[in-house]
């Protein structure tokens, strides 16, 4: 199994050096947020209905989006709602949340006379909260773009990290001891009723 995995995440790694796509840089844990830094190449631009996901995100408790362009033309959609980027099928798991935000503007963007200059265009940052901090665990981020020149929509996927399903060691201490006290105060008011 483990060697399935580093051999997706090689090829998912290559075929996204070769095609340019909306990419999440790796993310900043802080506590149970999840930061994750969305940009777009620059031989790349993003058209209505155009999106990106994070897939199998453990534990989600809430979504923020921070759009630094545009700021109007984003939708955040239900965490429910699968998207697979373009005859692509990246792995997911129905039973864990995806998180999908879809660029609803009218206008292309970046506009031909604003490409980046080569480097990447930041399109925002997305916040995930999750249950707790645990430890990392790879998981999949898609994406549909358009390509400049070929007005063509392809679809990109590759990995970035998010929590595991498995709670960090001080969260189990915490829960037992939770559990503890609990155990003991309805032990006490056994005795006395």
């Amino acid at each position: 199994m483990l060697k399935r995995l580093v051999l997706v995440t090689l090829l998912a790694v290559c075929g996204s050096a070769a095609r340019a796509a909306i990419v999440v840089g790796p993310p900043q844990v802080t506590g149970n947020v999840w930061s994750y830094e969305v940009s777009l190449d620059p031989g790349v631009f993003i058209h209505n209905g155009d999106f990106f996901s994070v897939y199998d995100f453990n534990g989600l408790q809430n979504i923020n989006w921070v759009p630094d362009v545009v700021p109007t033309d984003w939708n955040v959609e239900p965490v429910g709602t699968v998207r697979l980027p373009h005859n692509l099928v990246p792995p997911d798991d129905p039973a864990v949340p995806n998180v999908t935000v879809t660029f609803t503007g009218t206008d292309d963007f970046p506009l031909p006379d604003n490409q980046g200059g080569g480097s990447l265009i930041k399109l925002g940052t997305l916040e995930l909260t999750g249950l707790s901090s645990g430890p990392s665990t790879l998981i999949a981020f898609g994406s549909d773009t358009h390509q400049r020149g070929q007005n063509s929509i392809f679809g990109n996927f590759s990995f970035t990290s998010g929590p595991s399903v498995v709670p960090e060691p001080s969260t189990v201490g915490l829960l037992a001891a939770g559990l503890l006290v609990v155990g003991t105060l309805v032990r006490r008011r056994a005795r006395t009723g």
